[in-house]
C-alpha cells in the first residue's frame, strides 16, 4: 500500500512520535511510506527525519514557514506526485488541509483517516472548525481517536455519520525494556550522578498541563530533608516560554540549579529511562500518553496523578497514582523512592501497548479504504 501521513510540524511529541514509529513499522513491512508536514521540522527532530529516510521513508517537508494558501499548494502538489492509497491526517489543521487540498485536485476518491490525538481539548468546540468541517470541507472517510472521549466529542459538535475507530498509542517495547544496559553510562555521563544518588525524571512537553511545577515544588520540599540525595531532570520541548521561566526561577529561589535540570528536547528518552530511578508525570490531563507508556515498558517505578488516563497503570507492579496538588503526599512519595527505588526494575507485559499491535490495527483500516482508492 501506499501509505501517506500529513502532520503539523516535525517535532518531539507524542503525535510525531507515534507518526514516526508507524511509517517505520510499515515500511518495514514492505509498504510505501510518506510524512508530509506544512511547517518547517524543528531542530530536534532532524535526527528523526534522518532516520525515517534512510529506513525508505518518504519525506516532503518544508524549508520555511508556509502561509495558508502556500500550504495547499505544497500539500497539492505533493498529494498529486504520491497518488497514495490512503492519506493519514494528524490533528484537526493537518486534516482540513488534506481533505481541501485532495478536493482542489479532484482527488476526493482517495480515503482520509483523520486522527485526534488529544482527549483533553474538545478539537470542534471552535465555531470556525465545525463551520469548515460540517459544511466547506468534504467528511473524512474514517476518525481515529486515542479514547472514547474525543469520539463522543466529535460526535456532539459534527455529528456520527462516519467511521470511528479507538486505536490506543503503542510504543516499541523491545527498544525500551533493553536499553536499561545503557544504565550506567547515562547516569556518569548524561545524569552525572553516584551510585547512590536517585534520579527523578519527567518527560512531556512543558507546558501548565503537564504540572511540572508540583514536581518541582514536591521534590524541593524533599530536598529538605538532609538524608535525600537525588536530582531532578525536565526533558521536553519548550510550548510555554513563560511557565518555563516560573519554573527556573523556582530553582534558582531555592538554591538547587545543581539538583533540579532542564535538559530540553531529546531523542534518547529510552536511554534517559534506562538510567533513571523514578518517572514522574502528575499531569491535569491526558489522552492516551506515549510518555506514560514509554516509563511503563521501561520498568521504572512511577509516580503519576489519578487521573482517568492513567488509570489502567495499577494493573502494574511499581506504579503509584496520587493527587499531585498534595505537595506534602506527592513530596512523602518521593522522598520514599528516593531511598527504596535506585536501580530498581519491575517486570511488566506490555504487548499490549506494542506499537506493533497499533500498527496492525491502523494498517487494518488502510486496508478496509483501499477498495475506494483510484
Amino acid at each position: 500500500m501506499k501509505i501517506c501521513h500529513i502532520i503539523y510540524t516535525p517535532r518531539l511529541s507524542g503525535a510525531e512520535i507515534l507518526v514516526r514509529d508507524l511509517a517505520l513499522k510499515h515500511t518495514s513491512l514492505g509498504h510505501q511510506v510518506a510524512v508530509l508536514s506544512i511547517e518547517a521540522s524543528e531542530t530536534s527532530f532532524v535526527n528523526e527525519l534522518e532516520r525515517l529516510k534512510s529506513s525508505g521513508v518518504l519525506l516532503e517537508i518544508p524549508q520555511s514557514k508556509l502561509g495558508k494558501f502556500t500550504r495547499l499548494q505544497f500539500l497539492s502538489t505533493k498529494l498529486q506526485k504520491l497518488y497514495p492509497d490512503v492519506v493519514v491526517a494528524h490533528s484537526v489543521i493537518p486534516s482540513a488541509y488534506a481533505r481541501f487540498a485532495l478536493k482542489l485536485i479532484s482527488l476526493g476518491h482517495i480515503p482520509v483517516v483523520s486522527v485526534l490525538h488529544d482527549a483533553s481539548q474538545d478539537d470542534y468546540a471552535s465555531k470556525y472548525f465545525r463551520l469548515l468541517e460540517k459544511w466547506l470541507i468534504p467528511s473524512p472517510n474514517c476518525l481515529i481517536a486515542l479514547t472514547q472521549r474525543a469520539v463522543d466529542n466529535y460526535q456532539l459538535r459534527i455529528g456520527n455519520q462516519i467511521k470511528t475507530e479507538i486505536i490506543p498509542n503503542g510504543v516499541n517495547v523491545e527498544i525500551l525494556s533493553h536499553a536499561y544496559v545503557s544504565r550506567k553510562k547515562v547516569r556518569q555521563t548524561i545524569f552525572c550522578v553516584k551510585d547512590n544518588e536517585a534520579v527523578f525524571l519527567q518527560v512531556g512537553r512543558l507546558n501548565s498541563i503537564k504540572q511540572q511545577h508540583l514536581s518541582l515544588e514536591s521534590f524541593i520540599k524533599s530536598c529538605q530533608n538532609s538524608s535525600f540525595l537525588g536530582k531532578l531532570f525536565f526533558v521536553g520541548l519548550l510550548e510555554d516560554a513563560e511557565f518555563e521561566q516560573s519554573l527556573k526561577k523556582s530553582v534558582l529561589e531555592a538554591g538547587l540549579e545543581d539538583r533540579i535540570i532542564f535538559l530540553g528536547s531529546r531523542t534518547d528518552v529510552p536511554e534517559l529511562l534506562a538510567g533513571a530511578d523514578v518517572f514522574l508525570m502528575p499531569s491535569k490531563q491526558e489522552a492516551h500518553s506515549i510518555a506514560f507508556i514509554e516509563a511503563l515498558a521501561s520498568g521504572i517505578t512511577i509516580i503519576a496523578s489519578d487521573i482517568p488516563p492513567f488509570q489502567y497503570g495499577l494493573n502494574f507492579p511499581g506504579v503509584s497514582l496520587i493527587q499531585p496538588e498534595n505537595i506534602d503526599s506527592f513530596a512523602q512519595e518521593v522522598f520514599k523512592a528516593s531511598h527504596l527505588q535506585i536501580g530498581k526494575r519491575w517486570e511488566r507485559n506490555l504487548d499490549d501497548y506494542s506499537i506493533n499491535k497499533t500498527a496492525n490495527e491502523y494498517l487494518k483500516i488502510f486496508k478496509y479504504f483501499k477498495n475506494y482508492s483510484k
